[in-house]
């Protein structure tokens, strides 16, 4: 973890954002990657920074869709796009700039260095949101004949960086997965959605399963633990199977207004202990990439 040799000025007792300032830090030791990390405390050492790095690329739900044709919308740049740090449990209860960390923006690199992301106000973890020229994730239709500029670009994008409540080192080589405005408009098109409605604005989830090659897992079954949430498997053509209750050649699922994430309450994959277990939960406006890996398992199922 780096610690600070010049301290910051303080917002105050109780802020749920960190403060901007100027800081020198000594070097810090590397955390373990991805969204496992090291085995976080509950909250009872309030202060310290840790960096958080890795790359961003495009959802390979996405990229799959794209190589069968049945998406041929446009890809946006990630240069330029801003990348959030936030505290997923505060963003969904009082919204993503009371939860919000740390920002930075990103270039053509593909990689991404946060370097003093404040521990202070973690409650559950950290996640990480690509979001591109709408603040609001995009309300407005986007087949309008003049659509609004957003629906060319990045659909406020979510991934997971660490769910062990909170992290004791920096966290490194972490997946950030955007998924365009367009290719959510063609999910709520193959789903029936009315005229004017969107899953964006209701906030989704988009399951991805990866088997031990890499590629995707077809035939597997999130376990929903009797939550009732609202699981939707699709076909090979991306379109609603009613009658399927497991992944497609795609590996992918999605799940419709998931709401706020519980501290106590995980999710897997039935008969798949390996890819361990994560947490749930969604913005209206947002869409969060889940992605259960064997070689990057989630935290003990709960």
């Amino acid at each position: 973890m780096r610690k600070l040799t010049l301290l910051f000025a303080l917002c105050g007792a109780g802020a749920l954002v960190g403060c901007s300032g100027s800081s020198t830090t000594d070097g810090g030791t590397t955390g373990s990657t991805g969204s496992t990390g090291d085995a976080g405390n509950n909250g009872d050492d309030d202060g310290g920074f840790i960096a958080v790095s890795g790359t961003v690329a495009l959802n390979p739900v996405v990229g799959a869709a794209i190589d069968a044709g049945l998406f041929t919308g446009t890809i946006p740049a990630f240069a330029g796009e801003t990348l959030f740090i936030d505290e997923p449990l505060i963003a969904t209860a009082q919204g993503v700039e009371a939860g919000r960390l740390a920002t930075s923006t990103l270039d053509s690199s593909g990689t991404f260095d946060v370097p003093l992301v404040p521990l202070e106000n973690i409650q559950i973890g950290l996640v990480a949101t690509i979001a591109g020229k709408s603040d609001d994730g995009g309300y407005l239709p986007c087949e309008d004949t003049n659509p609004p500029a957003f629906c060319d670009d990045y659909a406020r994008s979510v991934s997971l960086v660490y769910e062990n409540f909170r992290p004791t080192a920096d966290v490194t080589g972490v997946p950030i997965l955007g998924v365009p405005v367009q290719f959510t408009e063609l999910l709520s098109a193959n789903l029936g959605l009315a005229q004017g409605e969107h899953l964006l604005d209701k906030g989704f989830v988009i399951g991805y399963v990866v088997q031990s090659d890499g590629g995707p897992l077809a035939g597997a079954t999130f376990d929903d633990h009797g939550q009732a949430h609202q699981i939707i498997y699709l076909d090979d053509t991306l379109n609603p199977n009613a009658n399927a209750t497991s992944t497609n050649k795609f590996g992918m699922f999605l799940v419709v207004a998931p709401g706020q994430p519980s501290p106590s309450t995980t999710y897997g994959i039935v008969n798949h202990p390996e890819f361990g277990c994560h947490r749930l939960g969604s913005n209206k406006g947002t869409v969060l990439s889940l992605v259960y890996d064997g070689a990057r398992p989630g935290i003990a199922c709960q």
